[in-house]
């Protein structure tokens, strides 16, 4: 394998905003778009027409006056959307201020009755928990906002916000849900969207909802994910009833909100066709034992000194599995580089160290598998090494993400794919489609208006 062969790509534009679920939005997402059933309930008489809900929309507060623009679009249009439909998704980049768009609405959003204003925030992990509090707590501080999960329990008689862990809610044998009175929420917010087809979620949902999808207590449900979609089959549409915004990567790029991208890709030779598939991506024990080999850890740490060593801050590194990301930080190490690694394994306190740690420069690579995919904003992040390939579009997306923020020592992102990633089904091809991206070989970046110059090499 060698060194590999380094061959250069830009990035260039490609599909434009999309806001509504027409077009090619009804192809990238089939969901049937249902129309709201009245509840049985005497809460229906007390239902807003649709009219009567666009005017009685609280205004802006003063806040909003720092919102940009796509994120003032989406709480608009969301609004509008709660007219027409009870469940209601929204499609936004990793970096774009979801956290910051639902901390705005839930303020925005009418209570349908006096006694129903409390509103209820899921999140899968616990760094998300946190983050969300703190972005509720920071634009609207009249409102108490508490955390129910592990061993944190919110006082829902008292707490007009609830930001709960999901694994607490929804598994079979927790009696926590009961505390909760469906009459008393207007709103439930659902962070990283795209999970909420799996049955600790609908769980959850169908203590507010029949399982009919009925909605007796007239609850509404806001979902915002840069990835809506499922690599496991799984469909949204008995989750959602429409789109009600989305908002291109390339746009946000364009815009100047997220940070530029440089792409590049190392030719390697895997036989990725040899790789078992399943529910739609590679094996896990087999593409460990593929690409978790000394010749292609050691590539790893080559293409990090080639390239970031003097000319990044922070590089963020995606593994396989625990065993394939110890065992590249130990490649790291044994060539003198200071590098971290945080896994499913690696206690509370010590991930939140390493995190600061890593975010205050104290060190320059931190190694990962599945962990930092989703809701750790870390804007330091100036390089990404795609040391795994994916078949996934969400989990490449999600990669990708982690290095869009951005930093004022940050003036790009650089992604090196060391693992036929770009390649991987694929995937490059339809990046355009995907994420408002696509690659194109160095000798025709010149036609391109939008494409990012490559590195000096």
């Amino acid at each position: 394998m060698g060194a590999g062969r380094s061959c250069w790509h830009t990035w260039v534009q490609g599909i434009r905003m999309a806001r509504v679920p027409h077009g090619p939005w009804r192809d990238l997402y089939p969901w049937r778009h249902y129309s709201s059933q009245l509840a049985r309930s005497g809460v229906a008489a007390a239902r807003l027409d649709h009219a009567r809900w666009i005017a009685t929309a609280a205004s802006p507060s003063a806040s909003a006056k720092t919102l940009y623009q796509h994120q003032t679009d989406c709480i608009e249009q969301s609004l509008t959307a709660f007219g027409q439909h009870d469940r209601v998704a929204v499609s936004m980049p990793t970096g774009s201020g979801k956290t910051v768009v639902f901390s705005h609405l839930l303020a925005r959003l009418p209570a349908p009755t006096p006694s129903q204003h409390k509103v209820l925030v899921l999140a899968h992990r616990t760094e998300l928990l946190a983050q969300a509090k703190r972005q509720i707590e920071a634009h609207n501080p009249n409102l108490r906002v508490d955390i129910e999960g592990g061993h944190a329990h919110a006082d829902v008689d008292a707490a007009d916000v609830i930001v709960a862990s999901v694994p607490t809610l929804g598994r079979p044998s927790s009696v926590r849900l009961s505390r909760f009175d469906p009459a008393e929420f207007k709103l439930i917010i659902i962070d990283e969207a795209h999970h909420a087809a799996a049955s600790t979620y609908k769980r959850i949902l169908h203590h507010f909802f029949d399982e009919n999808r009925s909605n007796p207590y007239d609850v509404k449900l806001w979902g915002c994910s840069a990835t809506l979609q499922r690599h496991d089959g799984l469909g949204l549409d008995d989750v959602f009833d429409t789109i009600a915004y989305s908002v291109s990567l390339e746009t946000l790029l364009d815009e100047g909100f997220l940070a530029p991208v440089r792409g590049m890709k190392v030719d390697v030779d895997l036989k990725l066709d040899q790789v078992r598939i399943r529910k739609g991506e590679y094996d896990p024990a087999e593409l460990s034992r593929l690409v978790n080999t000394n010749a292609q850890n050691e590539l790893v740490v080559e293409q990090w000194r080639r390239y970031c060593q003097n000319e990044r801050r922070s590089t963020l590194v995606f593994g396989v599995d625990i065993r394939h990301v110890l065992d590249l930080q130990e490649q790291f190490k044994s060539g003198g580089v200071q590098a971290e690694s945080i896994t499913s394994l690696t206690p509370n306190a010590e991930r939140k160290r390493i995190l600061q740690a890593f975010s205050d420069g104290e060190f320059p690579v931190l190694l990962n598998c599945t962990v930092l995919t989703e809701g750790t904003d870390l804007p330091c992040v100036d390089a990404l090494i795609m040391a795994r390939p994916t078949r996934s579009h969400t989990l490449f997306v999600q990669m990708l993400g982690r290095g869009l923020r951005l930093h004022p020592d940050k003036k790009d992102c650089l992604v090196i794919d060391v693992a036929n990633t770009f390649a991987s089904n694929s995937l490059s091809s339809r990046m355009a489609t995907l994420m408002g991206l696509k690659f194109t070989a160095e000798d025709d970046g010149a036609a391109h208006a939008h494409a990012i110059a490559p590195l000096s090499v």
